[in-house]
């Protein structure tokens, strides 16, 4: 329990610090599609609204709205909304090579930056198996065996607890002698 506490506090400790270095973090899982949005209720007619993706600072530009026209980039394939109102960026069916940092640019009158991390997890599928042998039984015994071990160990802290209470104890029994 206190391991499982531990790693909680660990992730929440990460995904914090993910959003005060990289602004918004996102989590999304493969083929679904994930939002970013700008916070700009309507685009003016001299707004200039860029898109950036990379997979770690080193970003190019994936689509752009410049004076109400908009360029998509061909390297998404097709998966690239951008909303012509307020510049919002959907990603649809989005992949795991869509994990990176998305940047976006908003310049004109109201000059700003935002940064999105977003994080796609792939989707197992339990139905495969390795070596002959289903991925949820290999899943199960690896769970087993984790909480056998975890027992190991709290015994073994229990023991050792033990003994040395005992020594104590002996140590004061000679003392009144």
């Amino acid at each position: 329990l206190g391991f499982f506490i531990f790693n909680l506090c660990l992730l929440f400790t990460l995904k914090l610090s993910c959003i005060c270095v990289f602004g918004e973090s996102v989590s999304v899982m493969e083929g679904d599609s994930v939002t970013l949005h700008t916070d700009l209720t309507k685009i003016h007619k001299h707004d200039d609204i860029l898109w950036y993706f990379g997979p770690k600072m080193d970003l190019f530009l994936i689509a752009k709205i410049y004076r109400e026209k908009q360029i998509v980039d061909g390297r998404f394939r097709d998966r690239l909304k951008l909303d012509h109102q307020t510049g919002s960026l959907t990603i649809t069916n989005i992949t795991t090579q869509h994990t990176g940092l998305y940047e976006v640019k908003i310049g004109g009158a109201r000059r700003s930056t935002k940064t999105f991390s977003v994080s796609v997890y792939g989707v197992i599928d339990i139905s495969q198996s390795y070596n002959g042998l289903p991925l949820v039984y290999i899943v199960l015994i690896s769970a087993g065996a984790a909480g056998a071990l975890l027992i190991a160990v709290a015994l073994g802290i229990f023991c050792i607890c033990r003994k040395q209470r005992k020594r104590e104890q002996q140590g004061k029994y000679f003392l009144l002698l």
